[in-house]
Protein backbone atom coordinates (compact mmCIF):
# COMPACT_ATOMS: atom_id res chain seq x y z
CA UNK A 1 0.00 0.00 0.00
CA UNK A 2 1.53 3.21 -1.00
CA UNK A 3 -1.03 5.49 0.35
CA UNK A 4 1.18 7.77 2.51
CA UNK A 5 -1.17 9.75 5.30
CA UNK A 6 -4.96 9.76 6.31
CA UNK A 7 -7.33 6.52 6.01
CA UNK A 8 -7.14 3.71 4.26
CA UNK A 9 -9.75 1.47 2.90
CA UNK A 10 -9.77 -0.24 6.25
CA UNK A 11 -10.04 2.93 8.60
CA UNK A 12 -6.26 2.53 9.69
CA UNK A 13 -4.15 5.44 10.33
CA UNK A 14 -0.94 5.89 7.84
CA UNK A 15 2.30 7.67 7.94
CA UNK A 16 2.32 11.66 7.72
CA UNK A 17 5.38 12.47 8.40
CA UNK A 18 6.85 13.10 4.23
CA UNK A 19 6.36 16.64 2.95
CA UNK A 20 3.33 16.83 0.78
CA UNK A 21 5.26 18.02 -1.67
CA UNK A 22 7.60 14.96 -1.31
CA UNK A 23 5.31 12.72 -2.41
CA UNK A 24 5.95 11.40 -6.15
CA UNK A 25 3.17 11.40 -8.55
CA UNK A 26 3.36 10.43 -12.13
CA UNK A 27 1.24 12.33 -14.27
CA UNK A 28 -0.55 11.55 -17.63
CA UNK A 29 -0.90 14.06 -20.86
CA UNK A 30 -4.92 13.41 -19.67
CA UNK A 31 -4.53 13.99 -16.09
CA UNK A 32 -2.35 17.04 -16.82
CA UNK A 33 -5.03 17.97 -19.00
CA UNK A 34 -8.15 17.47 -16.88
CA UNK A 35 -6.39 19.26 -13.98
CA UNK A 36 -5.44 22.26 -16.21
CA UNK A 37 -9.07 22.65 -17.34
CA UNK A 38 -10.66 21.91 -14.08
CA UNK A 39 -7.61 24.29 -12.03
CA UNK A 40 -6.35 21.68 -9.69
CA UNK A 41 -2.83 21.92 -8.46
CA UNK A 42 -0.49 19.17 -8.37
CA UNK A 43 -0.32 19.68 -4.76
CA UNK A 44 -3.88 19.71 -4.29
CA UNK A 45 -3.44 16.20 -5.81
CA UNK A 46 -0.20 15.38 -3.06
CA UNK A 47 -2.42 16.25 -0.25
CA UNK A 48 -5.45 14.18 -2.20
CA UNK A 49 -2.94 10.83 -1.40
CA UNK A 50 -1.57 12.49 1.61
CA UNK A 51 -4.37 13.18 4.28
CA UNK A 52 -7.59 11.96 1.43
CA UNK A 53 -9.65 8.89 2.10
CA UNK A 54 -8.36 6.30 -0.24
CA UNK A 55 -11.23 3.47 -1.27
CA UNK A 56 -10.70 1.17 -4.69
CA UNK A 57 -12.50 3.24 -7.61
CA UNK A 58 -14.03 1.19 -10.79
CA UNK A 59 -11.89 -1.43 -12.50
CA UNK A 60 -11.33 -0.10 -16.44
CA UNK A 61 -10.19 -2.88 -18.56
CA UNK A 62 -9.11 -5.29 -16.08
CA UNK A 63 -6.70 -2.40 -14.16
CA UNK A 64 -7.60 -1.30 -10.70
CA UNK A 65 -8.30 1.95 -9.95
CA UNK A 66 -8.05 3.99 -6.48
CA UNK A 67 -9.42 7.09 -5.65
CA UNK A 68 -8.73 9.26 -3.33
CA UNK A 69 -11.26 12.46 -1.93
CA UNK A 70 -9.97 14.91 0.06
CA UNK A 71 -12.17 18.87 0.12
CA UNK A 72 -13.15 18.69 -3.16
CA UNK A 73 -10.72 17.05 -5.01
CA UNK A 74 -11.17 13.46 -6.55
CA UNK A 75 -8.33 12.14 -7.50
CA UNK A 76 -8.09 9.15 -9.79
CA UNK A 77 -4.58 6.52 -9.95
CA UNK A 78 -3.37 3.77 -11.36
CA UNK A 79 -3.07 0.41 -8.88
CA UNK A 80 0.15 2.02 -7.23
CA UNK A 81 -1.11 4.80 -6.66
CA UNK A 82 1.86 6.91 -8.44
CA UNK A 83 0.29 7.32 -11.82
CA UNK A 84 -2.35 10.04 -12.13
CA UNK A 85 -4.78 8.93 -14.09
CA UNK A 86 -7.76 11.81 -14.12
CA UNK A 87 -8.75 14.30 -11.26
CA UNK A 88 -12.14 16.38 -10.78
CA UNK A 89 -14.03 18.40 -8.13
CA UNK A 90 -16.78 16.99 -6.04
Amino acid sequence: DVHMGGRNEEGSEKNTSRLTEELTLLSSAHGRARRLLRDISKHDLQTAVKYGEKTPARTVKGEQRWKFEFGNVIYITDETCRREITCYHQ
